[in-house]
C-alpha cells in the first residue's frame, strides 16, 4: 500500500476545487449554449416565414439558475412588438397563437417539433462542444 503525502493530498484537493468552478465558467456555459443554439436554429428553420420577424425573435437568453451560480443557456422568443394593418402585437403573443391555434386559426407548430424532432441533435452539439473544450483547457489547469 502506497502511503499519500497529506501535503500532496492538500494540493489536489485544492486544484480540484478551483477546477469545478473553471469548468463550469469556461466549459459547461458554452457546451448548454452549443446545444441551445442548435435548437434555436431549428425552431427558426420550422416557423412561418410570413414577415420574418418572428424567426429573428428566436434566440439564445443566458438564464442563472435559482439558488444557484450556475448558469445556463435556452432557446426562447423576444418580445418584440410586431405592427401590421390590423393593429399590433408581440412576437411572443403571435408564437402562441402559431403554436396553439385559434379559433380562427389552425395551430402551425414549430416549438414542440423542434423539441421532440431535434433532442438528440442538440445533445450531440453541446458533448462535442464540452469534449472538445475540455481538451483544449485541462492543459491549461495542469491536468
Amino acid at each position: 500500500m502506497q502511503v499519500v503525502d497529506q501535503k500532496e493530498l492538500e494540493a489536489v484537493l485544492k486544484s480540484l476545487k478551483q477546477l469545478t468552478p473553471n469548468i463550469e465558467k469556461n466549459v459547461l456555459v458554452g457546451a448548454t449554449r452549443a446545444g441551445a443554439a442548435k435548437m434555436r436554429d431549428r425552431m427558426r428553420d420550422k416557423v412561418s416565414k410570413r414577415s420574418g420577424a418572428l424567426a429573428k425573435a428566436i434566440y439564445v437568453k443566458r438564464v442563472r439558475m435559482s439558488n444557484r451560480r450556475l448558469i445556463m443557456q435556452r432557446a426562447t422568443i423576444r418580445k418584440k412588438v410586431l405592427e401590421n394593418g390590423k393593429g399590433s402585437k408581440n412576437t411572443q403573443q403571435y408564437a402562441f397563437y402559431l403554436e396553439y391555434g385559434t379559433a380562427k386559426m389552425t395551430p402551425k407548430p414549430f416549438v414542440r417539433p423542434t423539441l421532440d424532432g431535434n433532442y438528440n441533435e442538440a445533445v450531440t452539439a453541446a458533448r462535442s462542444y464540452f469534449v472538445t473544450r475540455f481538451a483544449k483547457d485541462k492543459k491549461k489547469w495542469g491536468f
